[in-house]
């Protein structure tokens, strides 16, 4: 999906006894993902990531 694309994702909360709440997204829910989008930010900030263990 492209930046431009992001528009035309329907917004769907879901719902819970004290009102809509939106769902984690994807990067919260992946930690793989999370550490590789970690890392390339890192390294387009010229900075050294942080070391964490498993």
């Amino acid at each position: 999906m492209k930046i431009e694309d992001l528009h035309k994702v329907p917004y769907t909360p879901y719902f819970t006894g004290s009102g809509p709440v939106t769902p984690p997204s994807r990067l919260a829910r992946d930690p793989a993902l999370a550490r590789s989008v970690y890392e390339a930010t890192a390294s387009l900030l010229g900075v050294e990531p942080l070391l964490f263990s498993e």
